[in-house]
C-alpha cells in the first residue's frame, strides 16, 4: 500500500487551452501540425518541476502504474473586486478544464521522460472530488490543494 500524499501548490490555476494547430503548405503537400499553446505549457511545465521538487524533498515515490487512485482537488482563485458577496466563482473557465490542466501537469511529460512523476499517467485516476473556491483565511494565495490516495477495493 502505497502511503497517502498531500500537497498546495503556490500557483494561480490556469485552465487547459484547446489545442491549437500549425499548416504548413499547400494543397495535397499541406501538413497540419498539432501543438498546446504556450500559456498551458509553461503551467504544466511548472506544476510538474514543483511537484518533482515536493517528491525529492518529501521522499515520495510514483504511484505504480496499475494502481487506481483517487484524488482530491481544491483550485483556490483570487477573488476579483467584483465578486465581494459571491460565495464560489460561478465563471469561466470551468472546473473540467483546470482539472486537465494540473492532471497533465503531474503526470510523466512523454513516455521517453525519465524524470519522477507522481504517476504515469492520469488514466490512473479513477475517482476525482474536485472543486474552485476564491481564496479564504486557511489559503490566502491563490493555488491549487492536492491529495492523492489508493482506491481501495
Amino acid at each position: 500500500m502505497h502511503k497517502p500524499i498531500s500537497f498546495y501548490l503556490e500557483i494561480k490555476p490556469q485552465a487547459q487551452e484547446r489545442i491549437r494547430f500549425k499548416f504548413k503548405g499547400f494543397g495535397k503537400y499541406r501538413t497540419i501540425t498539432p501543438y498546446t499553446p504556450e500559456k498551458t505549457r509553461e503551467f504544466q511545465d511548472s506544476v510538474r518541476a514543483m511537484v518533482r521538487e515536493y517528491m525529492r524533498v518529501n521522499d515520495v515515490t510514483e504511484f505504480p502504474k496499475t494502481m487506481a487512485l483517487e484524488m482530491q482537488v481544491t483550485f483556490y482563485l483570487p477573488r476579483p473586486a467584483s465578486a465581494k458577496k459571491r460565495l464560489f466563482p460561478t465563471v469561466r473557465p470551468d472546473l473540467s478544464n483546470f482539472l486537465k490542466s494540473i492532471e497533465d501537469g503531474m503526470q510523466k511529460a512523454a513516455k521517453g521522460d525519465d524524470e519522477p512523476a507522481l504517476f504515469a499517467d492520469d488514466s490512473s485516476i479513477c475517482k476525482i472530488i474536485c472543486e474552485k473556491k476564491y481564496v479564504d483565511e486557511e489559503y490566502p494565495t491563490p493555488g491549487i490543494l492536492v491529495a492523492l490516495r489508493e482506491l481501495e477495493s
